[in-house]
């Protein structure tokens, strides 16, 4: 995975896609965030084959801390923690 950033937000739109050719759950989703200087709003999915497919909708509405990479020219999510309020 490339350009691997740390980003705050919240979990929104969680749309499930395709499955992986082994069977397991792929989610899209976009993460909206503000950073003091601008807000932003990323789309991004979960891997292939990924744990991560089976927990995210879990963080759903949640404010969390997303770790997002590109692979294969798509933005992926590499790692989310919950940020307690």
């Amino acid at each position: 995975m490339k350009n691997v950033k740390t980003y705050i937000g919240k979990i929104s739109e969680i749309k499930k896609i395709n499955n992986s050719s082994d069977g397991n759950p792929r989610y899209q989703f976009v993460i909206n965030g503000y950073n003091g200087f601008f807000s932003y709003s990323f789309p991004a999915k979960t891997g292939v084959n990924s744990m991560l497919g089976y927990s995210i909708t879990n963080y759903d509405g949640k404010l969390v801390e997303a770790t997002l990479g590109t692979h294969y020219n798509s933005i992926t999510l590499d790692s989310i923690k919950l940020i307690e309020d």
